[in-house]
């Protein structure tokens, strides 16, 4: 469960309550509408030894971008992009400096695929 601070109307931050007590866990969260229309979305969560930050584009309430990245408190970093451009689905991953892998797939196909068992 969490608690809900407003900052403004387009942004704010939790505190994560275990039985009603605060725990170490934080998340802020903000939404920046552009003058393009696109609308920025980001939140960080703060727990210990880990910090988890995303990033999502939206175009006419779509996302068309997302950036994630996990930081441990040793200074381990992995991040992930994924960029929907039509029917096609770019993901990369990466640790540090080094690319973990890059893929494009087709999301018609994903679909198919994922459904079958």
């Amino acid at each position: 469960m969490a608690e809900a601070t407003l900052s403004s109307p387009d942004s704010g931050s939790y505190q994560y309550l275990l039985n009603g007590e605060p725990t170490a866990i934080t998340e802020t969260w903000s939404r920046l509408q552009q003058a393009s229309g696109q609308v920025i979305i980001s939140s960080t969560r703060e727990a210990p030894g880990i910090t988890i930050d995303v990033t999502a584009t939206a175009n006419a309430g779509l996302v068309s971008n997302c950036e994630l990245s996990w930081t441990t408190a040793t200074g381990l970093s992995i991040k992930a992009e994924y960029i929907l451009q039509g029917t096609a689905l770019s993901v990369v991953r990466r640790q540090e400096t080094a690319w973990l892998s890059t893929q494009k797939l087709n999301c018609r196909r994903v679909a198919r695929c994922c459904c079958r068992r």
